[in-house]
């Protein structure tokens, strides 16, 4: 829903709205496959660990991006947003999200709404 709103707002502007999520599987998963299945685009920013996910398979092949430092992962993820929405997950989504609160809290980064969902 998100992407055919912004499909529509953001017409006229060169590059347009693109969600971008941690790229594995799951809810963010998700938000890829929502954005393909609403024929946008949507750019994924994974993590290469030993034991961890592929990239989904609904990520635009040309913003499939694959890091091997978290911090550049954070900084990218941070760089670009316009808001944040965290669903429940594990140590690193908290990290995530303090991580943003901090920049948005010391004037390193833009305001931006945040909303985290959970039960």
């Amino acid at each position: 829903m998100l992407s055919e709103w912004a499909q529509d707002r953001c017409a006229h502007q060169k590059e347009g709205f693109v969600l971008c999520s941690g790229g594995g599987p799951g809810i963010i998963e998700a938000c890829n496959r929502g954005a393909h299945e609403a024929g946008a685009r949507s750019m994924g920013l994974n993590i290469s660990l030993p034991h961890e996910q592929d990239p989904s398979p609904y990520i635009s092949e040309e913003l499939n991006v694959e890091f091997h430092y978290f911090f550049m992962r954070k900084l990218w993820f941070v760089q670009m947003a316009v808001g944040l929405v965290v669903f429940p997950g594990g140590f690193g989504t908290l990290d995530e999200l303090a991580e943003v609160l901090t920049l948005i809290q010391t004037g390193r980064s833009q305001p931006m709404p945040i909303i985290v969902y959970g039960k």
